[in-house]
């Protein structure tokens, strides 16, 4: 009877046991794909701030208030003005991380027309370089990952990121990277041609013979 009684306790905790295990192995799964997910979201937001990043140091970025109103007057209509004044303020909000510069395009059901816009650009957004140094490259934030509770193991991509964080750093931008150039070879995307002028200059005496 007691053989009897061990036989069964040690049966029980093998169940428990086994039954912990699968426990702790379902939440390292589940936060390997959440962690994996805000990898991904972090690579496309990342890759999205490296044309911003680029069209200010380009002919594309309006850098004074007198650029920029020149440049606003002469588009030909609202859509085009819509369109050039909120690339600008995404410019310095998404493309150098200064969280100043970012303004709704809409508030309580009212969409703001592109004067209300270039108000903000040029009043707020703008000065904003005699406020801020200009970083060398784009703003990048990785997920960090999460300790699972109590009975959670850190994941594979948690205990990866946090050992060799900065090598993870630059893998990451290099991937990008190299996203980035596989699409514009499919035909999505233009670096060049996103870091053109919002208008061609006009023709003048200097353009003669060119």
């Amino acid at each position: 009877m007691i053989c009897f009684g061990k036989q069964q306790a040690s049966s029980e905790r093998k169940r428990f046991d086994d039954a912990l295990k699968a426990q702790k192995e379902a939440r390292r799964k589940k936060e390997e794909i959440a962690l994996q997910k805000k990898l991904d979201n972090s690579q496309e937001e990342y890759i999205i701030a490296i044309y911003f990043f680029e069209q200010y140091h380009s002919q594309r970025a309006w850098t004074t208030a007198e650029e920029a109103t020149n440049i606003y007057s002469r588009l030909p209509n609202e859509a085009q003005q819509l369109k050039a004044v909120k690339e600008q303020i995404l410019i310095r909000y998404l493309g150098l991380g200064w969280n100043e510069a970012h303004h709704p395009w809409s508030s309580g059901g009212t969409t703001f027309s592109s004067r209300h816009l270039f108000n903000h650009l040029v009043q707020k957004v703008i000065p904003l370089a005699n406020k801020y140094e200009v970083s060398q490259e784009p703003p990048l934030t990785l997920p960090a990952p999460s300790n699972l509770p109590q009975l959670g193991e850190k994941s594979v991509i948690a205990e990866t990121l946090q050992v060799g964080w900065f090598q993870n750093m630059i893998q990451f931008k290099e991937k990008a990277h190299s996203i980035r150039d596989e699409r514009e070879k499919e035909g999505r995307g233009d670096q060049w041609s996103e870091q053109q002028r919002s208008l061609m200059p006009e023709v003048d005496s200097t353009l003669i013979g060119f």
